[in-house]
């Protein structure tokens, strides 16, 4: 069989080429035009593996500013259960340089924040991961910067696992 005369050999091994660069170009060409995130976010990360956290008191978002409202302790969560009462710590995530700081309850306080799923640019913070697959295996769920057909994995101070992570809001500037 010559393999410059027979079409079908030819087509046989061309087709599954150009769906590989098919499938390569759609995943990575649209990283190239979509827009950098412009706005970060605020979050509140808190071990959870040290035991059963229970913030004093509870973040709201009141016209663009961060505020805190009491919560009750319940006294009806049996003794040995371990229990935390402690102040959320925040983190200032900033997608510019893709970055997490801590920062103070006063500070948070000073920002002009939305809490809106997602940002004035189109991204979200979404959970993504933990699938088995179908010949099993296990992967970590993870946090991404989701939005413009890409998605970014993040890195966030604080969180060990996705269940440590609070979303309160974007930070407008």
């Amino acid at each position: 069989m010559d393999i410059k005369k027979d079409w079908s050999l030819r087509l046989a091994i061309a087709l599954p080429l150009a769906m590989i660069v098919f499938v390569a170009a759609s995943i990575y060409i649209p990283r190239f035009f979509a827009p950098k995130p412009a706005y970060g976010f605020v979050y509140v990360a808190n071990d959870t593996s040290k035991g059963y956290f229970i913030p004093e008191y509870a973040l709201r978002i009141v016209d663009g500013q961060l505020v805190k409202e009491p919560t009750q302790r319940d006294e009806s969560v049996p003794t040995n259960m371990k229990q935390q009462y402690a102040e959320p710590h925040l983190y200032r995530y900033d997608s510019a340089t893709e970055e997490s700081t801590s920062i103070t309850f006063e500070e948070a306080a000073q920002l002009k924040l939305d809490d809106r799923s997602k940002s004035p640019d189109g991204f979200e913070v979404s959970q993504g991961g933990g699938y088995d697959g179908p010949f099993g295996g296990s992967s970590e769920p993870a946090l991404y910067l989701v939005g413009h057909f890409v998605s970014q994995k993040l890195d966030l101070r604080g969180a060990t696992n996705v269940y440590d992570f609070e979303f309160i809001g974007w930070v407008i500037e």
